[in-house]
């Protein structure tokens, strides 16, 4: 019962692995399986022909179909070993070459696919789950999903090496095959009860260490100026110390299980093969010269079985690890992502851009931020929004950029835009790319117009602070704009804005951290260049806004 538990576990865990596997890729993982299945084969013609060199080497000779080979044929046997050798050689390189890539490949895949998957997440959704553990799905849960390919493949070429000569030992001596067959029938019961028990409690245990030490990770590096000024590094430390324990001790775990049925087996099958043959010798059961062919051959014939053995016992074990990352990633990838943005397009006629009908929102079940709200952004609109803090302004901003569904109402967006809606959005903590000034305002974009990013560097006055370093345009910014000031790294992010020429800019609290003269001479800058698009802002300083805005927005 016990074997058809391990069958029907073995059967679900490839199951997960072929429908994660890329359908393009099914080809390339075929050829994968068929070098790993053609080796021992080879391996099985070498151990054969070398019985037959030894045997031509004491002057006996050995029938092949209708050929015999004899002591005159040396140079012949010798030749056909070395090509079979060099065959050998040859299927060995090819498997681990297209068996490596592939696993390299399925990772970049997979990598991939969570990505583009949590950049196409609603907003919300995306901020449910930590940052910290989508960064670790994305690298080194799918690098272990990955591994799981190259597992299966080691389970598939080590068995079948077994079975292969395996038979070939039972053909030649079948006392010490049939021992053999039982040391590894007690080894796999022995695998499925405890060791592959322990793997997959620890592969559990493993994948929630890491998740808490990487989440404390990225908190340290997100708040050294904080923790150092506060004193509290100590505490951190420590706090990053238990977790990176916790987790180094389960990977040692991992890392060690695998292998303790390989050091019995291979303690077992030794004296199995030893005393088989001291029975061999000691009753006389082949002559001489056979006796030493056959040793020979045997010695070959475990050289490649015990191997193989301990590969596939730790495979066999290495695949609950391994397969309990591929689950994660199936499940990351099953689940459904609404569509985004959440914009209706329309002829709405009159200018308008934008306009949001009886919108209404509210977070997680809690009182509404704010209810029917009806608001029209047309071209030449520049609306502030006021309101307390804590009411939705940046909430309200959001729907009307399709970051946000809103829970009641619509939003709907003129579909004299054309086919893509041309907004740009610029919080009050502005993120900046570990790259240049350069990077930071094309941020992406194909089309490098250096001219035009003087231009938009000129509107938010920093043509002559970058104009002075001696990199200019192509000077790091730093981590996250380090290099920089709060109000630089803002008007870095509103020099980013311009440079995509949007319809419709949203600035949330973007110029908070600039002096009211900066701002003003910045909004008004803003104003000038956006004489057909529009823009909509929240700021605190209400002379700044009564000067620019011809529209409000109360909440």
């Amino acid at each position: 019962m016990s074997v058809l538990n391990a069958i029907n576990s073995l059967k679900d865990k490839i199951r997960v692995l072929n429908d994660l596997l890329p359908a393009d890729l099914s080809s390339k993982w075929r050829l994968s399986v068929v070098f790993s299945l053609l080796l021992p084969v080879v391996d099985l013609v070498f151990a054969y022909w070398m019985y037959v060199l030894i045997m031509v080497l004491q002057q006996e000779s050995v029938s092949i179909g209708f050929y015999k080979l004899d002591g005159n044929d040396l140079a012949l046997c010798a030749l056909i070993l070395v090509i079979i050798t060099l065959a050998r050689q040859a299927v060995d390189l090819l498997s681990i070459t297209y068996s490596r890539k592939l696993t390299q490949t399925i990772y970049r895949r997979l990598s991939e696919k969570l990505i583009r998957k949590y950049l196409s997440m609603p907003w919300i959704e995306f901020l449910n789950d930590n940052r910290s553990s989508k960064i670790k799905h994305s690298t080194i849960t799918a690098l272990d999903a990955a591994y799981s390919y190259q597992v299966v493949l080691n389970i598939l070429g080590s068995l079948s090496t077994v079975i292969l000569l395996g038979a070939a030992t039972f053909l030649k001596m079948p006392g010490l095959a049939l021992a053999v067959l039982l040391s590894i029938a007690i080894m796999l019961v022995f695998t499925r009860h405890f060791i592959a028990s322990k793997i997959e409690s620890g592969a559990t245990d493993h994948e929630s260490y890491q998740k808490e030490y990487h989440q404390k990770l990225h908190e340290v590096f997100d708040l050294p100026r904080e923790i150092n000024l506060f004193g509290v590094n100590q505490y951190f430390l420590e706090a990053i110390d238990v977790r990176l324990r916790k987790l180094s001790k389960i990977k040692s775990d991992l890392s060690i299980y695998p292998h303790v049925p390989r050091i019995l087996v291979e303690l077992i099958l030794t004296a199995t093969l030893a005393g088989g043959l001291l029975t061999i010798s000691s009753n006389n059961l082949q002559s001489s010269k056979e006796l030493i062919a056959s040793f020979a051959t045997a010695a070959l014939l475990a050289r490649r079985i015990f191997p193989s053995i301990s590969q596939l016992l730790a495979s066999y074990s290495d695949l609950y690890g391994s397969t309990h990352n591929a689950a994660i990633i199936q499940k990351e990838l099953s689940a459904g992502v609404k569509s985004r943005p959440y914009l209706e397009r329309s002829e709405l006629g009159n200018n308008a851009l934008i306009r949001l009908k009886d919108v209404s929102y509210h977070y997680n079940g809690s009182a509404p931020l704010f209810n029917n709200i009806n608001l029209e952004i047309s071209k030449g609109d520049r609306i502030a929004t006021f309101g307390p803090t804590g009411k939705g302004k940046s909430t309200l901003m959001m729907i009307a950029a399709g970051i946000l569904k809103p829970v009641h109402g619509g939003v709907s967006v003129s579909s004299s835009l054309g086919s893509q809606v041309s907004m740009a959005y610029v919080a009050q903590d502005i993120k900046l790319l570990d790259g240049t000034i350069l990077d930071n305002i094309v941020f992406g974009h194909r089309d490098v117009d250096e001219k035009k990013i003087w231009d938009v560097l000129r509107m938010v006055f920093l043509y002559d602070h970058v104009k002075q370093m001696p990199l200019g345009l192509h000077s790091p910014v730093g981590d996250n704009g380090a290099k920089f000031s709060g109000g630089q790294r803002q008007r870095i992010g509103i020099a980013r804005a311009l440079y995509f020429q949007p319809d419709v800019l949203f600035l949330d609290e973007a110029t908070s951290a600039i002096d009211e003269h900066t701002e003003s001479m910045v909004m008004e800058n803003i104003s000038r260049v956006m004489v057909e698009g529009a823009l909509m802002f929240i700021t605190h300083r209400k002379s700044n806004a009564e000067k620019f805005a011809n529209k409000f927005c109360y909440l």
